[in-house]
């Protein structure tokens, strides 16, 4: 049976964050994921290039990944008046 110092329930883009750093800092790091194509997820639609910079590393993933720019954005809510 293998054991973990840390065990992380969900392989989105925040754990698996999560589970990058902790590997570094020298953990044993499991991640639980209920989906059989790991790291096939939206991050709610798009990622903003504050956290591009913040992670360079993630446009080495850019095969994985259509880049665009979005110079706008309207929400729409019909409970907001």
């Amino acid at each position: 049976m293998s054991k973990y110092d840390i065990i992380i329930v969900g392989g989105g883009p925040a754990g698996s964050i999560a589970a990058i750093n902790l590997s570094c800092a020298g953990y044993q790091v499991a991640i639980i994921e209920k989906n059989r194509l790991f790291g096939n997820k939206a991050c709610g639609g798009g990622i903003t290039s504050r956290i591009l910079k913040r992670f360079p590393y993630l446009r080495s993933d850019i095969d994985a990944v259509t880049l665009n720019t979005i110079s706008e954005i309207y929400f729409y809510s019909p409970t907001l008046k």
